[in-house]
């Protein structure tokens, strides 16, 4: 009996839902400066069935070159701002940010998938000023410096396995990473790709990536769909928040734990978990500054593992594809580190040809090619426009680095 009526129950909700949100639409529409420019929606739904799938940023690049620096689409009663410029992003998101600092609240990723904890997530406020300030401690580009023997040793092993086997240059771009990831932080050392914690941290964040786009998930519109039963027909998605759930704790937890046993029966490696549980202090409630750490240490491996990476293969292609500018970084590197020895950190300072193609790669090939999604905590006008509250600001990292002049002496364009 319960099968048959619960469908009909969902069905008439989001009927009902839909009707109450196009009323209000007609009513908050009738009054104000208009939203800024955008493709024409549906009735009801907007652009609910035409969003962007695969490369947002693409499409929402071509909307930019049609409609302007800032676009606005609509899904039911949700607006999103789209931010393509320069310009735009520092009005609103540096001289504005009171207004645009917050973030979108995704039922997929607070609520099901249990990301509420990472500062990432949450808007601005004391218990982000804690974690942000957790986090650059111990991953500032001076605190990470008492780390390079490690991370010169993981690189000689990428090396290694990049001689014996080049033709997985892609794999052992994502295996160093992930490794001199969890060394760094957590004080385990790995082999292979096979590794329960790396295979988690990967988990984790490819739902991370999914759940992260607007409107990829209804529930995020409908939050009443999250008492649907994993069982239930079209609840695919609760049973992928519940794998990517379980991969996250893992990732977050039982590698913190392994490295405070470690601790425990002083097999530590010095790593950032040491080093911060070393530093709570006698009169601290310890509890509490250890789920500090956990969390912002957390937070920054998740984001180091799904990013790093993608840059070095974007490295390669680049090379490949422009012979010219790798001749000048080898010739540049020859010149300052000679042929005997790696280069170091300290040598970093003196490679200004290679350093800009690093920035340039940033620019040219962005691995996060869309910002975090803010969320707007009142309503703004810019430039005669109407931003309403609670709207989806979403910048298109993409299209901003696009228009951006290519570092002098190095085009990758």
């Amino acid at each position: 009996m319960l099968i048959t009526v619960l469908p009909s129950v969902v069905l008439g909700t989001l009927v009902l839902g839909i009707a109450i949100l196009y009323l209000r639409n007609l009513y908050n529409n009738a009054r104000g400066p208009s939203f800024p420019p955008g493709p024409d929606g549906l009735p009801l739904v907007g652009h609910l069935f035409n969003s962007p799938r695969g490369a947002p940023w693409l499409s929402f690049s071509r909307m930019a070159a049609k409609y302007g620096d800032l676009v606005h689409l609509k899904v039911l009663n949700r607006h999103t701002i789209l931010v393509s410029s320069a310009e735009v992003a520092s009005d609103l998101f540096d001289k504005r940010s009171a207004l645009y600092s917050n973030r979108f609240y995704s039922v997929m990723l607070n609520e099901l998938m249990g990301m509420e904890w990472s500062f990432g997530r949450m808007n601005y406020g004391e218990p982000w000023r804690q974690r942000r300030k957790t986090f650059h401690h111990y991953y500032s580009a001076a605190a990470v410096e008492k780390y390079e023997g490690i991370i010169l040793d993981n690189v000689q092993r990428f090396l290694v396995r990049l001689r014996n086997h080049p033709e997985n240059f892609f794999g052992h771009a994502r295996f160093v990473f992930a490794a001199m990831l969890l060394n760094v932080t957590y004080g385990i050392t790995i082999e292979d790709e096979s590794n329960e914690h790396l295979i988690a941290a990967e988990a984790w964040q490819h739902g991370f990536n999914q759940a992260i786009l607007p409107g990829r998930f209804w529930v995020d519109y409908f939050p009443i769909l999250k008492y649907i039963p994993e069982w239930f027909p079209g609840a695919a998605f609760k049973r992928s928040a519940a794998k990517w759930r379980e991969n996250m704790y893992k990732a977050r937890d039982h590698t913190f734990n392994v490295a405070k046993a470690s601790m425990a029966d002083d097999t530590a490696i010095p790593c950032v978990v040491t080093d911060a549980l070393d530093s709570i202090e006698d009169n601290e409630d310890r509890t509490e500054k250890e789920l500090l750490i956990r969390h912002s240490i957390a937070t920054a491996f998740g984001a180091g593992v799904d990013t790093s990476a993608p840059t070095l293969q974007i490295f390669f292609y680049a090379m490949l594809t422009h012979p010219g500018v790798q001749k000048k970084a080898q010739e540049e590197l020859e010149r300052v580190v000679g042929l005997n020895r790696l280069p170091i950190m300290d040598d970093r300072a003196k490679l200004p040809y290679i350093e800009a193609i690093l920035k340039e790669l940033l620019r040219w090939n962005p691995v996060t090619p869309l910002a975090l999604p803010h969320f707007t905590a009142a309503e703004d006008e810019y430039h005669g426009y109407r931003i309403p509250k609670g709207s989806i600001v979403l910048g298109n990292a993409w299209s901003v680095l696009d228009s951006c002049t290519s570092f002098i002496i190095v085009d990758l364009t």
